[in-house]
C-alpha cells in the first residue's frame, strides 16, 4: 500500500510520473485521513468516505453528522484531489458489497452515494452485478458471468447511475 512508502518518496514518484507524462495520474491506496496524502499524490482510494457512506447506510453515522464529515473531508483535502480519487466501497480485501449490505435498498443508497459524491466510482468486478463473498478468499471468488444479463436489477441499475453520471457534468468534475 502507498502509506508504507512515506510522503516524501510518494511526492517524488508522482513528481516523476507527471515529468514523464503531463497527465499522469497516480492514485494511492491509502487507508487513512487523506489530506495530507493529497500533498503527495493526485488521488488515493478513498477509505475515509467509504467508511462514512456505509457508516450512514447501516445507520451508524445520522445522515446529518455524514454531511458534516464529507464537507471538512472536502474542506481538508480540496475538491480537485478528491475528484480524482477513487470512491471505492468493496475490494479484493473488503467483503462485497452485496455481503455488506444484504438488502437491495441499502446497495442502492451505497451505490447512489458512489457514483454522487466527489470521486471517480470504483467497481470491484461482479458487484454490478450482485456477486456476494465474506472475507478473503471469498471476496476474490471468480466473476458470475451468468448473472450479467439484461434480467439482473442490479445490472441495471448500476448502468442507469454510469448513464446519469455522464449525463450530469457536476458530478464528473464537481
Amino acid at each position: 500500500t502507498a502509506f508504507e512508502l512515506g510522503y516524501d518518496y510518494l511526492r517524488e514518484l508522482t513528481r516523476a510520473a507527471h515529468t514523464e507524462k503531463a497527465d499522469a495520474l497516480i492514485v494511492g491506496e491509502i487507508v487513512n485521513y487523506p489530506d495530507r496524502w493529497l500533498t503527495a499524490i493526485d488521488g488515493v482510494m478513498n477509505f475515509t468516505l467509504r467508511q462514512i457512506v456505509c457508516g450512514v447506510v447501516s445507520g451508524e453515522i445520522a445522515p446529518t453528522t455524514a454531511g458534516r464529515m464529507v464537507e471538512r473531508l472536502v474542506n481538508d483535502c480540496g475538491i480537485e484531489p478528491l475528484l480524482k480519487s477513487w470512491m471505492v466501497i468493496d475490494n479484493h480485501d473488503i467483503p462485497r458489497m452485496a455481503t455488506q449490505f444484504p438488502g437491495a435498498a441499502q446497495r442502492r443508497l451505497v451505490q447512489a452515494l458512489q457514483f454522487t459524491l466527489p470521486g471517480a466510482p470504483n467497481v470491484y468486478y461482479g458487484s454490478e452485478v450482485g456477486m456476494t463473498g465474506g472475507a478473503d478468499p471469498e471476496n476474490r471468488g471468480p466473476m458470475r458471468w451468468d448473472l450479467v444479463n439484461d434480467d439482473n436489477a442490479e445490472l441495471a441499475w448500476t448502468r442507469r447511475l454510469i448513464a446519469v453520471r455522464r449525463e450530469h457534468r457536476a458530478l464528473r468534475i464537481g
